[in-house]
């Protein structure tokens, strides 16, 4: 069976050897006996090429390979294009109908520019990371500011005197990492970690 592609000059889609024809694939648009004339597509060069009745395709396109008129950069400029990412989605991306998520920054085309999940969008859960470890790193901050507030103060009372120790103790603990469960020996250790390997989007884990 030939498998070259052919475009139907009636409904312009593109059929094999078999169902090039207008009456071979139900053409929508069928041309008449007059107008119907066989195109193929070129495999180098991704451009239509008239067979004439009476000729082979095979011999019609080694003819034009050979006629200086077949330009391998036009097939990758025909097929190199970008297509939307949503999957079962076919559209071509280009500079009118394409979207930019501002979240993630994934294109897609317009009609799936609304819908998040449609992409996998990755940018509202770093969205939300980022505001994790903020909070977490300002936490453990806000916990280093008192502990040394009070070890600065004057104590009064046995009472006092335990609070001091029991949080300066529970600042000295070893902590694990929320985010990698790296064990650190104190918060001041902890908060230098975070800081380093989880402030930003990726918040990739330190080399084991």
């Amino acid at each position: 069976m030939d498998f070259l592609p052919f475009r139907c000059s009636g409904c312009n889609k593109i059929y094999c050897g078999e169902h090039r024809h207008a009456k071979d694939h139900a053409c929508s648009c069928p041309p008449t006996a007059a107008e119907e004339k066989t195109i193929v597509i070129c495999p180098v060069c991704a451009r239509g090429v008239r067979v004439a009745e009476g000729l082979e395709a095979d011999y019609v396109i080694d003819r034009h390979m050979q006629s200086g008129e077949c330009d391998p950069q036009n097939y990758k400029r025909v097929h190199g294009k970008r297509r939307c990412p949503v999957k079962g989605c076919r559209e071509r991306l280009t500079t009118v109908n394409s979207y930019q998520c501002p979240h993630c920054g994934t294109e897609t085309c317009l009609r799936h520019r609304y819908k998040a999940s449609d992409h996998a969008c990755t940018g509202r859960k770093s969205s939300s990371h980022q505001s994790f470890t903020s909070s977490f790193v300002s936490t453990c901050r806000n916990m280093l500011s008192l502990s040394s507030s009070i070890g600065q103060s004057h104590s009064v009372g046995s009472s006092s005197n335990k609070a001091v120790r029991g949080h300066g103790r529970h600042v000295r603990e070893a902590a694990a990492c929320p985010h990698c469960d790296v064990v650190c020996k104190d918060a001041v250790q902890l908060v230098a970690h975070v800081e380093k390997w989880h402030s930003n989007v990726s918040g990739r884990c330190p080399p084991q």
